[in-house]
């Protein structure tokens, strides 16, 4: 999604499946519906076998971090979700799975809860893009207008220092013509 994306993934020589515009005004979740059917569509056809997120991460006004993960196939990470019959973590030892009941269907849920995964990971890289690029861009403005105003100072000072040695010599030159003038 984006200009400069679609660039990259071009120089790279990775083949463009769709491009999608980057929207010029404040994102809105609508923006990445088309990119996230896309993705979700394409990956449950298996027509991809993952799909990895490439977006910036915004850390603070100072830093913003490139970051990749892969958005499809979701993680799982099964011992942290697993318990033991009497609700405490499972461990190596007990190796004791509790089962857990899906209605509709776990195929339903999946089905379900994936479009809205996506779209709400897609949605929030895109904020955090855009926060990004804001902060770069206010950053670059502090730094021109610092340095437009380290300018200024310096013409300042030239100017000024070119003034006084101008009425100095101005000064100079009449203390002279007075003293030939008495003589």
């Amino acid at each position: 999604m984006g200009r400069k994306a679609r660039e990259v993934v071009r120089r790279s020589g990775i083949p463009v499946i769709a491009d999608f515009p980057r929207p010029h005004r404040q994102p809105h979740p609508a923006d990445i519906l088309p990119l996230s059917r896309l993705l979700v569509e394409e990956f449950t056809n298996e027509q991809v076998d993952r799909v990895v997120l490439l977006t910036t991460d915004f850390v603070s006004a100072l830093t913003q971090r490139a970051n990749a993960f892969p958005l499809l196939p979701l993680a799982s990470n099964d011992k942290d979700l697993a318990v033991t019959a009497k609700g405490e973590p499972v461990t190596a030892q007990s190796n004791q799975y509790r089962e857990y009941l899906f209605e509709p269907s776990r195929e339903d849920v999946v089905a379900t809860l994936l479009p809205r995964l996506v779209e709400l990971t897609l949605y929030q890289a895109l904020l955090e893009s855009v926060a990004s690029e804001h902060a770069s861009r206010r950053m670059a403005m502090k730094n021109a207008t610092d340095a437009a105003k380290d300018i200024i100072d310096d013409v300042t000072l030239t100017l000024n220092q070119t003034r006084q040695a101008t009425i100095t010599r101005e000064m100079a030159e009449i203390a002279t013509a007075m003293t030939a003038m008495a003589a």
